[in-house]
């Protein structure tokens, strides 16, 4: 920033000593008082309380004797006799901008915001203010933004209020006062945050899965017909390449009867694994495994297998996937539903089903039409066929759930399928959907056209890539499963626990999941 000033919107910064000192009535040598004095004022000298009340008597037109006399009574502590002052100082000179901005200091102070913009103007803009003015000084532009986003925060205007810090930055990045002004923004974001989440969570609808007893409970492992099969149970997912070539090797027939006995194993023993063993990589990972060696040699006859893993409570769920359904099984489903999407769909309308394991079924079926254009609109058929499904029971709490809708929403905004946009508008006006997910019916359409900040296509591995892409997975299922609910977000000057299905703190009304944990 340079001495001869800059330019902002339609006004010139400058940086002039002698700026309005005309208009003010300051002379050389009241000029030289001046500076005295507010060195003496910032001292809190005991002695310039009488020598400032001279002044105002002398020098009547001079508002910024006044002003000063209103900084020593709050530098002091009394904030009462500043008031008056400021009110006065105001009163006999309405033109004088500091003046303006002490009594509106003091109306926000007291909560009494519906009193600064009869100060400041409805719009809050200098130059609205002062329209026969082209030139206002640095620290007058400083202190109206201070001002303005002091007022902004006050009315929880959280919009205004970053939109004016983002000048104030830019204008004044050495602002002493800018970190307090940026922590009161980040409060009234949070405060924000949490009136949004317990609005949604009064207007939300969860279904609470209950598992469907699809095999007798059992304490002892299946007899396979192939014996090697027990090898799953034995290994994490650094297993050896050359045992899963010997597994893909063996007929096809009865390695598929021999998966579908070890994915309904972990149902039969769950109440044996959950409650008597102690989650080891090794031994706990042979559902992913079974997942793995069927997706890589398309066994779409296994997809109601898969449909029944994700029949069962969100405890099971929970403890053979954790946070990671989706990487675990979304190539699954993809692969084993490609066909057999009627099937699918069945599943996605049933009752009692889990809300985020239908979200990931979706969005695997999502990635159908990423994955192959010359399907999307059948894939627009189908998500137009389970919308309308769901308003038609709309009143059954058993199947509808407003995260659902909303997670589904978000795939949808990921093939760009305007086409949906009737039914997406229907089940808004029956509020359907919760907006923390998907954000408000504007918001989507407005999403609708934003371009993609990201490659929406997930990556189709071979076996043995996926095997090496799962590995990360490990030291998280590791850990206990209620750790797992949660991701951990830095914030500046504090830490929270965010669980991904929680409202972002960013303040954008959706989903950690769908925002920064993304």
């Amino acid at each position: 920033m340079n001495s001869e000033g800059l330019y902002l919107s339609s006004y010139k910064i400058s940086f002039r000593d002698d700026l309005n000192e005309k208009e003010e009535g300051i002379t050389p040598e009241i000029k030289l008082i001046i500076r005295d004095v507010y060195n003496k004022v910032i001292n809190k000298d005991k002695n310039v309380l009488d020598e400032l009340k001279d002044l105002i008597r002398k020098y009547p037109n001079v508002p910024q004797f006044k002003h000063y006399l209103s900084t020593y009574y709050i530098l002091n502590g009394k904030n009462l006799k500043a008031h008056k002052i400021n009110i006065m100082t105001n009163k006999e000179h309405p033109d004088y901008l500091f003046g303006k901005l002490a009594l509106a200091n003091d109306f926000i102070d007291m909560k009494l915001y519906h009193k600064v913009p009869k100060l400041m103007g409805d719009i809050m803009e200098l130059k609205n203010l002062y329209p026969e003015r082209d030139e206002f000084h640095f620290s007058e532009v400083e202190g109206f933004l201070v001002t303005t986003i002091r007022y902004y925060i006050g009315i929880k205007n959280l919009e205004a209020a970053e939109s004016h810090l983002a000048v104030l930055k830019d204008l004044s990045p050495d602002y002493q006062n800018l970190q307090a002004l940026q922590k009161a923004i980040f409060a009234i974001t949070l405060e924000k945050g949490l009136e949004r989440w317990e609005n949604e969570k009064r207007m939300s609808r969860t279904v609470k899965a209950k598992a469907k007893n699809v095999v007798p409970e059992s304490k002892t492992r299946p007899q396979f017909e192939n014996k090697i099969i027990e090898k799953l149970y034995e290994n994490s997912f650094d297993i050896s390449p050359d045992l899963i070539r010997e597994i893909l090797s063996i007929d096809r027939n009865t390695l598929i009867e021999d998966l579908h006995k070890v994915l309904y194993d972990s149902i039969a023993r769950f109440k044996y694994f959950s409650k008597h063993t102690k989650w080891d990589n090794k031994t706990h990972n042979f559902v992913p495994h079974a997942l793995f060696i069927l997706t890589e040699i398309k066994s779409e006859t296994s997809l109601q297998i898969l449909l029944d893993l994700f029949r069962q409570d969100r405890k099971f769920i929970d403890y053979w996937f954790s946070d990671s359904t989706g990487d675990l099984c979304w190539q699954a489903i993809y692969t084993l539903g490609f066909n057999r999407l009627d099937a699918i769909s069945d599943y996605m309308k049933e009752q009692d089903r889990d809300t985020y394991v239908r979200a990931e079924v979706s969005s695997a079926v999502a990635q159908i039409a990423l994955h192959n254009p010359s399907r999307k609109y059948e894939i627009i058929d189908w998500y137009r066929e389970i919308f309308n499904y769901f308003l038609q029971h709309q009143s059954d709490n058993r199947i509808l759930d407003t995260d659902l809708t909303g997670l589904m929403i978000c795939d949808i905004l990921d093939l760009k399928a305007k086409e949906l946009i009737p039914e997406i508008e229907t089940l808004y006006q029956n509020n359907l959907i919760n907006p923390g997910v998907s954000g408000s019916y504007t918001d989507v359409l407005e999403d609708f056209d934003k371009p993609l900040g990201y490659d929406v296509k997930n990556k189709i591995y071979n076996i043995f890539d996926k095997y090496k892409d799962n590995q990360r997975l490990e030291p998280i299922l590791t850990d206990d499963s209620d750790d797992l609910e949660n991701d951990e977000l830095e914030i500046p000057q504090m830490k929270i626990k965010i669980g991904r299905n929680d409202p972002c703190p960013c303040g954008s009304g959706k989903k950690y999941k769908k925002c920064h944990g993304k």
